[in-house]
């Protein structure tokens, strides 16, 4: 096996570009941040990464201990890759680069993939200390046919794939266009509700709350 390359510099941002500055490290680490996958998972997730080099960045990831492998409990047994506590730092790398990215983005192109949680990851990393401190709150999303689930953990916001674990306190239903202009800071949750663009359902204090995060947590 070829032997990994390296910048050869002792510096801290060598150091990390030499572990996940290769082509789709980082969207392999964007997905794990939204939960624990399976490799078929992320094949499916990151069309045109051939399954030798997926194989060869997640040895990678492993070996500096970024991610790690684990089986899951029966019935399921399936083998997951899932992000550590140290990984988790790489979340802010993830975030910087979505922020300065948001930029660029109009609307998804013709043929161009496009997956609510890519959007609803970076907007859960930089919701402010003020919006979600002290507040344990689940609030699932549903865009179109997709299902995903931020939850509030007293201290952040975490961005999660699929239905929320236990029955969530707010649930959010829209569409990919108006999910698009909600997350990119370019449309407020009350006002796609006005519109008829989005169904709020949950107690008042959480539709506010959630309505706080959408709007402090927005990429700019």
């Amino acid at each position: 096996m070829a032997r990994q390359r390296s910048y050869g510099q002792f510096c801290p941002a060598a150091k990390a570009l030499d572990v996940i500055g290769e082509r789709w490290t980082l969207l392999i680490v964007r997905e794990l941040l939204l939960g624990p996958r399976r490799f078929t998972d992320l094949q499916a997730a990151l069309p045109g990464l051939g399954t030798s080099l997926l194989a060869s960045r997640l040895k990678t990831l492993a070996a500096a201990g970024v991610i790690e492998r684990r089986r899951l409990p029966p019935p399921a047994g399936s083998w997951v890759y899932e992000i550590t506590v140290a990984g988790l730092g790489v979340a802010l790398v993830v975030k910087a680069l979505a922020d300065w990215g948001a930029r660029l983005l109009e609307a998804p192109a013709p043929g161009e993939a496009f997956r609510a949680g890519w959007l609803a990851l970076p907007l859960a990393v930089s919701a402010p200390a003020e919006a979600v401190r002290g507040v344990r709150e689940t609030y699932q999303v549903h865009v179109d046919d997709e299902v995903l689930h931020i939850v509030l953990t007293g201290i952040g916001a975490q961005a999660r794939s699929g239905p929320a674990p236990a029955p969530p306190d707010l649930i959010l239903r829209t569409d990919r266009a108006s999910f698009v202009e909600l997350s990119l800071g370019r449309a407020e949750l009350a006002d796609l509700v006005t519109a008829g663009r989005a169904q709020v359902s949950g107690d008042e204090d959480a539709r506010a709350r959630a309505a706080r995060l959408f709007s402090s947590a927005a990429l700019q």
